[in-house]
């Protein structure tokens, strides 16, 4: 059986399509178990209202406080069964394919720990597919180069639960779920790839990846408990801090952002356009975004 962990907060408008997609999953032997993080909108009701005419055997729980994702994933998993586990955030979807596509691998490969997938981002405020192709590593240096850049989707990612419980599930003093059990994982056993479209991870404003401050932090936090095995650690530093003002930069005008960027200046292309950027108002930035990304990915076509 395979455990769906499905984990919300204010995903009111997009809890529907994350459930049904769940409903609409080839692979049948599913439970689900759901939790709200305290919710102030109506995720959890509208939740429950799906669940009800849904034939899932399924869980909703909800939690009075909110919590960090690490330990709302204990949680989860703690109330689960099944001898697969299937990460689902309540504004994400899967292709109806996802989990029958991945439990076939994980059963040709007993010595595989976990296996995810290729997908699509989703952008959210103009309505674009951007198609993420799987990265996949021979084994002798897939943790390696996860060291350097964190190359694994935790959406739909499919886990064997034998193998969270040798390596003790998520890491609750970290702010972040994924990065840091990837690693702990692939120190034990092998990752998997299935060269497919199978997951759809929804980029909007909410988004903790839309956060730079956040996801800052949280890849510090991976990178420092991990750099005593990281024979790379100065370019991991370095793809850290890229993707840091990458973000950034998107979202803010400022002197300051423009003297941090100075400060921390390398001499290539990007660069010189990320100090270009920093001192254009949002708006214009958002503008030149939103029109690239319709042009680069308005033929992409998806199939859920």
């Amino acid at each position: 059986m395979v455990s769906v962990l499905l984990l919300s907060w204010n995903h009111e408008k997009y809890i529907e399509q994350a459930i049904r997609s769940i409903i609409s999953q080839e692979y049948k032997d599913l439970e689900v178990i759901y939790l709200d993080n305290n919710s102030t909108d109506r995720t959890f009701d509208l939740a429950r209202e799906v669940f009800a005419g849904s034939g899932l055997n399924y869980t909703a729980l909800r939690r009075d406080y909110n919590c960090g994702i690490s330990a709302n994933y204990n949680f989860l998993y703690q109330h689960s069964r099944g001898e697969f586990i299937c990460l689902l955030s309540g504004d994400d979807w899967l292709h109806r394919e996802n989990i029958s596509e991945k439990i076939k691998v994980l059963e040709i490969h007993p010595e595989a720990g976990m296996v995810h997938s290729g997908g699509y981002k989703y952008y959210q405020d103009i309505g674009v597919y951007e198609p993420l192709k799987v990265i996949s590593f021979p084994e002798d240096v897939a943790l390696e180069k996860l060291l350097i850049n964190n190359y694994i989707s935790s959406t739909g990612i499919l886990l064997r639960r034998s193998c969270i419980d040798a390596v003790g599930g998520w890491n609750e003093t970290l702010i972040a779920e994924d990065g840091e059990l990837w690693i702990r994982m692939l120190m034990k056993y092998k990752l998997e790839a299935v060269d497919r479209y199978l997951y759809y991870y929804r980029q909007h404003e909410g988004g903790i990846s839309s956060d730079p401050e956040f996801m800052l932090q949280a890849h510090m936090e991976i990178y420092e408990s991990s750099k005593h095995m990281n024979p790379s650690g100065k370019t991991a530093l370095r793809n850290i801090k890229d993707h840091y003002f990458a973000v950034k930069v998107k979202n803010t005008t400022s002197p300051g952002l423009f003297l941090e960027l100075i400060k921390n200046f390398r001499f290539n292309k990007i660069y010189f356009i990320l100090l270009v950027k920093s001192m254009l108002p949002v708006s214009w930035k958002q503008w030149y975004f939103n029109r690239s990304f319709k042009r680069k990915f308005r033929h992409v076509k998806i199939d859920e």
